[in-house]
């Protein structure tokens, strides 16, 4: 419900706060705001940013990369959730991380065809 995500996203800013190198909270931050229907277009654009900054402190996760996607889909911006989206099937494969891999190759799909989802 909205409640729940407005509540999360409290928790998550708050645990970003006590533990701002924490890559995992700001990703979450960043997914769920991406997410988020009744997010606007400030709450996008900082998903976008935190995502950002989780794939720059490390560049080798596909998680990263993946929520990055996610974040600019959400904002409209496919060509730049594709090419996310493209570095995080590639990092997953060279990982071995097959299931995350087939999971964001569906999403890539998505993005080709101008949908978020």
């Amino acid at each position: 419900t909205t409640g729940q995500r407005v509540d999360a996203i409290s928790a998550l800013r708050a645990a970003i706060r006590a533990l701002p190198n924490e890559q995992p909270l700001q990703r979450s931050l960043a997914g769920l705001l991406a997410t988020t229907p009744q997010a606007g277009a400030r709450a996008k654009q900082e998903a976008i940013q935190l995502a950002q900054e989780c794939c720059q402190a490390d560049t080798d996760d596909p998680e990263n990369f993946g929520v990055l996607g996610i974040a600019y889909a959400a904002a409209g911006d496919f060509d730049s959730a594709i090419i996310a989206a493209r570095r995080a099937v590639s990092l997953a494969r060279s990982h071995g991380k097959t299931a995350l891999a087939d999971n964001i190759a569906l999403q890539l799909k998505a993005y080709e065809q101008g949908r978020s989802r």
